[in-house]
């Protein structure tokens, strides 16, 4: 992320199902996920945003648009 190229090589849609499949893996067992909700809430999120496609780690300039910042390294390419 810090490179600007979104290169981690894992789709938004991958990992909002994989969320999704450790979070009913844990109700199944029990196991309390205190903040899985809300991690699994932001991965919808994405999809819903026309991401699913993306790299996992644009999720970064998702948050960078939400507080109004771009990266202050001028030697970093944008994406």
């Amino acid at each position: 992320m810090l490179t600007r190229r979104y290169d981690q090589n894992f789709r938004i849609e991958l990992m909002n199902k994989d969320v999704s499949l450790c979070l009913q893996e844990a109700e199944k067992l029990g196991v309390p996920m205190w903040l899985g909700a809300a991690v699994r809430q932001y991965w919808q999120f994405t999809m819903t945003q026309g991401m699913a496609s993306q790299d996992s780690s644009r999720i970064a300039a998702l948050v960078e648009q939400w507080a109004g910042i771009e990266p202050a390294n001028d030697d970093v390419a944008t994406p």
